[in-house]
């Protein structure tokens, strides 16, 4: 049988399927295990199954099951969300972010902006473990399109070792002042898998994106430019938070701070830092700690921010090195 040229090309170009028929109704694809089934009555996934019953991530889930499953309903979000409507949508310090638009254009040096930061936006450190937000807060905070993921400890669970990536919901915080635990895929693309009240990692690389983090700093608007990727550990989240107290008076641990507005990497909040890698991570609201962390410095390669077809020289003809920190 003779494939056709099209669908060749397509699996070369290692994409999914296509899509054919006059109407473009039909929808081709080229492996089995692609094909799921998503009525609501899926329990066991897996991905490498090619039965159309199973998929990896968990059961079918809907905004509306997510609330079921956890005793919620919706008008007791409608009143939540009143009472804790805030508005605290996070703000540039103006002499930072034109001290970043200067160092864009090679006006000032690398060392000038860091004590710029320093002076006017000095980091600072948690003096205590922040509570942890109730699988209501949690919930009610998040917009629906991420509610219908599913919500850990409710309709959501991630095997133990699991490779992910964390940060936060910034619009939850900003919006009702609720940090909550946003759980990605462990891939390069990090596709959104659900939300939590904490989260416990293993074998933690910080991975960045520092002309994001220039843009940012310079007055764009902001997107998600970092995450801690690593392998999952499942734990009761209060015993997280009690892991949290007891390694805020410990050597061994340090906290990390993330802050786009005025850097381009994960750093030590006691020295500021840049950070690669840690052998464990425990984040609980805002307060993120990592054990035994592998530290860098500034001028790193890794922390080069340039822009395509563009290069700007600064000192001895070399690219500047836009690090924001």
């Amino acid at each position: 049988m003779t494939r056709f040229p099209e669908i060749t090309e397509a699996i070369r170009e290692k994409h999914d399927c296509i899509m054919q028929g006059n109407t473009g109704d039909e929808l081709v694809v080229f492996k089995p295990t692609q094909i799921k089934l998503a009525d609501g009555s899926n329990t066991t996934f897996d991905s490498n199954n090619p039965d159309i019953r199973y998929k990896e991530g968990g059961s079918v889930n809907s905004y509306e099951s997510t609330l079921k499953a956890a005793g919620i309903t919706e008008s007791e979000c409608q009143e939540w969300q009143k009472k804790n409507k805030v508005s605290q949508k996070q703000v540039r310090i103006p002499e930072v972010k034109n001290a970043a638009i200067l160092l864009k254009e090679g006006k000032i040096t690398q060392n000038e902006y860091l004590k710029i930061a320093r002076k006017y936006q000095p980091i600072k450190p948690f003096i205590k473990v922040p509570e942890i937000p109730t699988i209501k807060d949690i919930i009610c905070s998040l917009d629906k399109n991420k509610v219908e993921k599913g919500i850990l400890g409710v309709n959501y669970s991630i095997k133990d070792g699991q490779s992910v990536a964390t940060r936060l919901d910034i619009p939850a915080y900003e919006k009702y002042d609720t940090w909550v635990v946003s759980v990605h895929d462990g891939n390069k693309e990090g596709l959104s898998l659900t939300y939590g009240q904490t989260a416990l990692l293993k074998d933690v690389q910080f991975k960045t994106y520092p002309l994001v983090a220039l843009n940012i700093a310079t007055g764009k608007e902001k997107s998600t430019i970092g995450r801690m990727f690593g392998k999952w550990v499942n734990k009761d989240p209060y015993q997280v938070r009690e892991m949290a107290v007891k390694a805020m008076n410990d050597k061994n641990w340090v906290q990390i701070g993330m802050n786009p507005f005025r850097h381009s990497w994960f750093y030590d909040k006691k020295d500021g830092m840049p950070l690669l890698s840690a052998d464990e991570v425990i984040q609980v609201g805002a307060l993120v700690l990592a054990k035994n962390v592998v530290k860098t410095t500034p001028d790193n390669p890794i922390f080069i921010a340039d822009k395509k077809n563009s290069s700007i020289k600064f000192k001895k003809g070399g690219n500047i090195w836009y690090h924001l920190f």
